[in-house]
């Protein structure tokens, strides 16, 4: 976004937003900490327009708020009132009932009697609908209490006095028990915290557990897979919409977000035909010229869907991944997929003409396989290695896979940071096929990479591409 644009508008590849955080003394009344809302629009000066008109809107309202001078109550609020006034009211009677003289038979049924009484007439109030008269002195005195101003004629002044009836109801009920000793069932209505064990349900919008994922995602990833997941969560809040709560989104919802990306044309965020188009003209679209996404293209959006509700509930955000499963199977036949290479074939790759007559057409060629069937590492970790990074250490030589001596020029990456580590090299490595004198040859030739014909790819970000097309590319069948 540029920095002319207003700071409550923001561009995502479906569209323009606008977006408000809402003032720290009004977020009661909101419910949220911003307004976020779609304009329906890609066109700039169109989103401008619209957003400068509801930020004009939504300040007046704030206006309206703050001259109003008074709170509402939420639920947690109502809530913690009663919590208080049910302790508060038990706490009393049994500070009453230590410090009260021996009591005969006859002041106990007294008392009895006007326990039913205060009850009958707590229903009573209850049934006439009277109850903001009946508890208007509690509600007051809990309302100072709280630091809350609440206008007397309000849904939120009548529901506190009519929770308040129910709660004097429950008192009253406990106490009479103890008038006659009985303290074995005695357990408040309003417990004072929730169990450990419930599950704790947010009703927070798609894009706000989005924005929370990649955060977390951010600075322990490449950042290449950080701009995969990006424009893979965009499609998903493209389709559902942003705001659209994350609790919503369930087995049948996700079965129809497969559907969708079936339809969906390769480029779709990229290509400028595309960028007027709604979900419906996705899903309505028939044009046969038109290249959708592969099976294994969706399942790249699917599996980073599953990765996002894994966070989502473990996070408290939702109780079930309903996006696990729904993965495509490998439709391709036995003859066209790619299996684990065998014995046989890792046989006829090491004796093939290049092996056996050192042809290879670079040096890569060569080491990248080798280095990879006695190492394990990663296709990227060895295409960046430095001859700094091959070193002994204790009298053993060693791949060091760092990110240490990375530059502009010489880009090094890991995936993630348990990826940091020493690979020691077998002996075969050293001592027969001669890797360290091969590393010594790039280091009196001042280069800095051990395979320096290898090139960046610069879309990519990575250095393994060309090698990872051209390993691609060798058929152990016709060696």
């Amino acid at each position: 976004m540029s920095a002319a644009n207003p700071t409550y508008l923001y561009h995502c590849p479906y569209g323009y937003y606008f977006r408000l955080r809402v003032p720290l003394d009004l977020k009661g009344y909101v419910g949220k900490t911003e307004l976020r809302y779609s304009l329906r629009t890609n066109t700039l000066s169109e989103a401008k327009s619209k957003a400068r008109l509801l930020a004009g809107k939504t300040q007046h309202l704030f206006r309206t708020l703050r001259n109003k001078q008074v709170s509402i109550l939420s639920k947690k609020e109502i809530h913690q009132m009663l919590q208080a006034f049910v302790r508060e009211a038990l706490e009393f009677d049994e500070y009453v009932r230590v410090t009260s003289k021996v009591r005969n038979y006859d002041s106990v049924d007294n008392q009895l009697d006007a326990i039913t009484f205060l009850i009958d007439d707590c229903q009573e109030a209850l049934s006439l609908n009277t109850t903001h008269r009946y508890s208007e002195r509690t509600a007051n005195k809990l309302l100072e209490q709280f630091g809350k101003k609440i206008d007397k004629d309000s849904d939120d002044y009548r529901i506190l006095c009519r929770e308040l009836a129910k709660a004097n109801i429950s008192v009253l009920k406990i106490i009479q028990k103890r008038e006659t000793g009985d303290y074995s069932q005695e357990v408040s209505p309003y417990p004072a915290a929730e169990s450990p064990e419930t599950p704790k349900q947010s009703w927070e919008p798609l894009i706000t557990v989005i924005d929370a994922y990649l955060a977390e995602k951010k600075g322990t990833v490449h950042s290449r897979t950080l701009e995969k997941a990006i424009g893979y969560l965009n499609i998903l809040s493209y389709y559902f919409g942003p705001e659209t709560p994350i609790t919503s989104i369930q087995h049948k919802e996700m079965r129809e977000y497969k559907e969708f990306l079936k339809k969906l044309p390769t480029g779709f965020t990229k290509t400028a035909k595309y960028k007027d188009w709604t979900v419906q003209d996705v899903l309505n679209n028939d044009d046969a010229s038109i290249t959708m996404l592969s099976d294994n293209s969706i399942n790249h959006y699917l599996g980073e869907t599953i990765s996002f509700f894994t966070y989502a509930v473990r996070h408290g955000y939702v109780e079930k991944n309903y996006a696990e499963g729904l993965k495509i199977p490998n439709s391709r036949a036995p003859h066209e997929q790619r299996d684990i290479l065998t014995i046989e074939d890792l046989n006829k790759l090491f004796t093939s003409k290049e092996y056996a007559t050192g042809s290879h057409k670079s040096p890569y060629h060569y080491w990248l396989p080798i280095l990879a069937l006695f190492t394990g590492a990663r296709l990227e970790e060895l295409c960046q290695l430095h001859v700094n990074d091959v070193k002994k250490i204790d009298s053993l030589w060693c791949l060091d896979i760092t990110e240490e001596g990375s530059t502009e020029d010489n880009p090094k990456r890991l995936k993630n940071r348990a990826s940091d580590r020493l690979i020691p090299l077998h002996p075969f490595i050293v001592e027969s096929l001669k890797f360290i004198d091969y590393i010594k040859e790039m280091q009196q030739k001042a280069e800095v990479r051990a395979f320096p014909d290898i090139p960046y790819s610069a879309s990519e970000e990575r250095w393994g591409a060309v090698p990872s097309k051209w390993f691609g590319s060798v058929d152990p069948q016709k060696l």
